[in-house]
């Protein structure tokens, strides 16, 4: 059913948007000498999640006191994520639907705390974005792009990954293991679900990956990525898309990184890798 998948994945538009201007997060690195900045909570609750096992919820609309450099800013859109890491402690804090009002108040929508040395898929409940990981996660980064190698596989998202019924209709899980939710919504009947990977077919030369990106870095080290790592689907958005660091941190050259770069990637050179071999349930 591969060819039926790939063509739900690109039904809206058949090319991969790799946009940094907005629904990107923002990154940023402190200390725990950072000070802490309360920020105020309108809808979710505080999610800690310091290891894998455990979630501790704090109280709807509360208080969560963040470390926050001065100069720290939402990314643009809607949703507007940002992630921090501490160096010193290895915390993975993040915040989605964050604005700072004219006062210098910050607001989010919900706020997380995870560790960089975990598995990357925190424990049931976690709900930051659609397949229930972080921010951080499969993100792009720039010195990445630069040392020619990224290394982890991607994120993906699309218009839109199966709700469960349309999954269970086509005898597959709502959300692939690892991965432990999901928030898709597609009704086409060969919508993918969520913690899926695709990937770019291994045949493909690097010549031609070149010649399809106009030897432009960011597109060649993605495409190159994508056959050995790919990327995993793990939300919804209004078009396919690969999620990299928001524009403001990473300052992308555009002769790096651009949000057109993989336009002329042939959608038959992309599959979907087989769910069920290996297997990868929850551990």
């Amino acid at each position: 059913m591969n060819d039926l998948m790939i063509s739900a994945f690109f039904k809206s538009r058949d090319w991969i948007g790799a946009d940094t201007s907005q629904y990107a997060p923002n990154m940023y690195w402190v200390e725990n000498d950072t000070p802490l900045v309360p920020v105020q909570l309108l809808e979710n609750r505080f999610r800690d999640a310091m290891n894998d096992k455990l979630l501790q919820y704090g109280q709807p609309a509360g208080v969560v006191w963040m470390p926050l450099p001065v100069e720290a800013r939402p990314a643009e859109g809607t949703d507007g994520q940002l992630v921090v890491i501490n160096v010193d402690t290895g915390e993975e804090w993040g915040l989605n639907k964050g604005y700072v009002d004219g006062n210098g108040n910050w607001f989010a929508g919900g706020v997380y705390r995870y560790h960089i040395q975990n598995s990357g898929i925190p424990p049931d409940g976690f709900g930051q974005r659609g397949a229930g990981i972080g921010q951080l996660a499969g993100i792009v980064r720039r010195c990445e792009v630069e040392r020619g190698w990224i290394g982890h596989a991607v994120t993906l998202a699309y218009d839109y990954p199966c709700e469960p019924e349309v999954c269970q209709q086509n005898g597959w899980n709502a959300s692939i293991p690892p991965f432990r939710k999901t928030d898709g919504r597609g009704l086409s009947p060969y919508d993918i679900p969520e913690g899926a990977r695709l990937a770019i077919r291994p045949e493909i030369s690097r010549e031609e990956i070149s010649d399809a990106c106009s030897a432009m870095q960011g597109c060649v080290v993605w495409a190159l990525n994508m056959q050995e790592y790919g990327g995993f689907i793990v939300d919804n958005s209004d078009h396919p898309k690969t999620y990299a660091e928001g524009n403001v941190t990473a300052d992308w050259d555009a002769s790096l990184w651009t949000r057109n770069m993989l336009r002329e990637i042939p959608s038959d050179w992309y599959v979907v890798i087989d769910w069920n071999s290996p297997s990868t349930e929850v551990q």
